[in-house]
C-alpha cells in the first residue's frame, strides 16, 4: 500500500510532466514555420489583392504573369516564380554567380539544382531562367 505522501507525488509529477509537454508543443508550434504564399496571375492582380501576405519584388517586371511568390513567416526567406520577356529591372540586378539554395520549397519550384550565374538583384535576391520561366531566392 502507498502512502499519501507518495501518492500525492506521483499525481504532482504527472501533472507537471502534462504541463511541460502540452507547453512543449505549443512552443514548437509557435517557432514553426508556415510560408504564406501569393498567387498572381498578373501585376493587376497584384494591387487588387485584398490580403497582400507575399508579393513579388520590385525587380519583376510589370508584363510579368504567372506570378507564384512563397514568404517565410519567420525569417526573410522567399522563393518567386514567373514568366515575362522583359529582364528584371537593370537598376536593381546585375549578373552574377549563385551561391547557396534556397530554405524554402514548393510544389512550382524546380527539381534541379539553381544554376552557377544568373542575376543578383536587390536585397538579397539570385534569379535564374529555365525554359522561360524566372525563379529566384533570398534566405
Amino acid at each position: 500500500m502507498q502512502s499519501l505522501p507518495l501518492k500525492l507525488a506521483l499525481v504532482t509529477t504527472t501533472a507537471l510532466a502534462l504541463t511541460l509537454a502540452l507547453a512543449g508543443c505549443a512552443t514548437i508550434k509557435s517557432v514553426t514555420d508556415t510560408p504564406v504564399q501569393g498567387d498572381y496571375p498578373t501585376w493587376a492582380d497584384v494591387a487588387n489583392s485584398t490580403t497582400p501576405t507575399a508579393l513579388p519584388p520590385a525587380f519583376v517586371p510589370h508584363d510579368a504573369t504567372n506570378m507564384y511568390v512563397r514568404a517565410s513567416t519567420l525569417s526573410s526567406a522567399e522563393i518567386i516564380t514567373y514568366t515575362s520577356k522583359t529582364p528584371p529591372d537593370a537598376t536593381l540586378c546585375k549578373p552574377g554567380t549563385l551561391t547557396g539554395a534556397p530554405t524554402l520549397d514548393t510544389t512550382w519550384w524546380p527539381n534541379t539544382k539553381p544554376p552557377a550565374t544568373g542575376e543578383l538583384c536587390s536585397p538579397g535576391w539570385r534569379l535564374f531562367t529555365i525554359a522561360g520561366e524566372t525563379y529566384g531566392w533570398r534566405n
